[in-house]
């Protein structure tokens, strides 16, 4: 179970698990242009899940600007990932500090959603501010981004990770069906932005 860690400098960022054994990327480096993933994936439909993972990240660091930090030891002590608004920089703990690939990439996932609500790009309210509404909305949207990002990537066996982070700010603000709604489409938002897809469906969805 990952914990939200309120940071004072504009940051949200992620309780820490554990150390293993486990090896993997350290660095997240540039290999394909803007708007060419759809492409890749249709002519190489069996790559695996840390590929396309990786693949999903990069494109969106380069396209977006966002800076990243692996193996950051800038992050408070209980926390493996976070997202700096002020300097707009994703941080993450070194890999062998979770408890699978799988793990490593829907974190990260969860904080390229949170990056995406920087006021240059969607603009959300929640980014770095303390406990409150705005806050526990905007853990919902990045955590539902971050589960249909690992559902783009072919992740799926991080469902028990997803529910068990949103349950406590779902009971925290007594959350019912129309915010699960709400927040879900922000997310699809959130999470096309980060695949470089347009989102008019989810826009008209939401000014309904």
């Amino acid at each position: 179970m990952r914990l939200a860690v309120p940071v004072v400098d504009g940051a949200t960022s992620h309780g820490s698990t554990p150390p293993l054994k486990r090896q993997g990327p350290k660095d997240l480096k540039d290999h394909h242009s803007p708007g060419n993933l759809g492409v890749i994936r249709l002519l190489n439909k069996k790559q695996d899940k840390v590929t396309t993972a990786q693949e999903i990240i990069d494109d969106y660091l380069q396209r977006s600007g966002v800076k990243f930090e692996a193996d950051s030891m800038k992050l408070p002590e209980d926390a493996v990932a976070g997202y700096a608004k002020k300097l707009d920089v994703i941080r993450i703990r070194p890999i062998e500090r979770f408890e699978s690939l799988d793990h490593y990439y829907t974190t990260l996932f969860h904080e390229l959603a949170h990056s995406t609500g920087h006021p240059m790009r969607l603009d959300r309210p929640g980014i770095g501010v303390p406990i409150s509404i705005e806050y526990v909305h905007e853990e919902l949207i990045a955590e539902l981004a971050s589960a249909f990002l690992d559902d783009e990537a072919g992740i799926h066996s991080t469902s028990t990770i997803h529910s068990n982070y949103m349950k406590g700010y779902i009971e925290a603000v007594d959350a019912g069906p129309e915010v699960i709604a709400w927040a879900a489409g922000h997310a699809a938002i959130a999470a096309d932005m980060v695949l470089g897809r347009k989102s008019e469906a989810a826009r008209k969805l939401l000014a309904a």
